[in-house]
């Protein structure tokens, strides 16, 4: 009988699971296909169907952390009326994410400990995954060109009245808070509620609203 698709999405589902758990309790270089094959109970024929290598499975890590990102931004982003409402909501239901949904956090945890060795040939490869057709930027181009793909998504009138240097330190400002948010969260959920989130992210985007009023000005 051959595998249906549901059946394959399952078989590699399981694969990214044992991957994850493996790769956190060993990490990256001390893991083998083999070793993952084994803790997901498939054959490594089955392995590398649907991973070629450790560096195809991290890249489809780095995949799915993208398009789950990219989907629930932009339905956060769409829920507010004013420009300060969405990315309030947005930055509070991005917490509400990482703290109730263990998967992505793991996911992340895994990303983060592969990238922290600054394989370059690995950055570039997930970048191409993501970006296909568009050439790595050089350092001092890539925010830039993360800005540039921002605009595309989103109606940010704002930033045409502002210099380049100070939409550059706008950008980096809030993502800054966001990565360091989304990781302290990961570390602490304990201490964490909903009601803890709403109060941070009030208590940023008061002073970043402040600060870029004229930025986040829609007219």
């Amino acid at each position: 009988m051959k595998r249906t698709q549901e059946d394959a999405e399952k078989t590699r589902q399981a694969i990214l699971d044992a991957g994850l758990a493996l790769f956190m309790e060993k990490g990256f270089g001390h893991t083998s296909m083999e070793d993952i094959a084994r803790s997901a109970s498939v054959t490594r024929g089955a392995i590398y169907w649907h991973f070629k290598s450790k560096e195809d499975f991290v890249i489809a890590v780095a995949d799915s952390i993208y398009q789950e990102t990219s989907e629930k931004v932009n339905r956060f982003f769409s829920m507010g009326t004013t420009l300060v409402e969405k990315i309030t909501i947005t930055l509070k239901n991005l917490g509400y994410w990482y703290l109730e949904d263990d998967r992505i956090c793991l996911k992340r945890k895994v990303l983060s400990s592969v990238l922290i060795t600054k394989n370059q040939s690995l950055i570039g490869k997930i970048f191409n995954n993501i970006y296909p057709g568009e050439s790595f930027p050089a350092k001092a181009e890539f925010i830039p060109f993360i800005i540039r793909k921002m605009e595309e998504h989103f109606n940010l009138p704002g930033l045409a009245k502002c210099s380049q240097q100070e939409v550059q330190e706008g950008f980096l400002l809030i993502t800054s808070f966001l990565e360091g948010f989304l990781d302290i969260i990961i570390r602490s959920k304990e201490i964490m509620t909903r009601k803890v989130i709403d109060n941070i992210v009030d208590r940023f985007m008061e002073g970043f609203s402040h600060s870029y009023r004229h930025i986040l000005e829609e007219k």
